[in-house]
């Protein structure tokens, strides 16, 4: 999972492995939103984000879908979170971006040569730029 805080004094937790074995029969759906957890710093409380998914608007099918090893950075009221992998349609390569204010996966349009696709590596942002470092990549 990746963990975020935002200006708000919120905490994000965005996806993560869950172990099929441990009963998440669920988690074997291609088609389950990402799961985004709030935890309210202050209140010392958490709760599950209702957010819009791809069921709602079919454009986000392929940012709204769960993942694991991905890496995320918060900027400006989005968090961005970069690659990781699908057990149904392997590395990931893309950009998805969580609007914190509207709780919903919005399109994020990118350019430049993209990193490859990986899972288990690691981002920082510097300014308004955000590094990926390492990670495995599907051979």
């Amino acid at each position: 999972h990746v963990d975020k805080i935002s200006g708000n004094a919120s905490f994000f937790s965005i996806g993560g492995f869950i172990d099929e074995e441990a009963g998440f029969a669920y988690f074997k759906s291609a088609d389950i939103a990402i799961d985004v957890h709030k935890f309210d710093v202050s209140s010392k409380t958490w709760s599950l984000v209702q957010t819009r998914s791809s069921k709602d608007d079919p454009s986000l099918s392929a940012c709204a879908k769960r993942r694991y090893g991905h890496s995320a950075c918060s900027y400006k009221g989005r968090i961005y979170v970069f690659g990781g992998r699908n057990d149904n349609d392997g590395f990931k390569e893309d950009v998805c971006c969580f609007d914190i204010s509207t709780s919903s996966w919005v399109n994020c349009r990118t350019s430049g040569q993209v990193p490859g696709a990986r899972n288990g590596h690691a981002c920082t942002l510097i300014g308004s730029t955000m590094f990926i470092h390492g990670g495995l990549i599907e051979m």
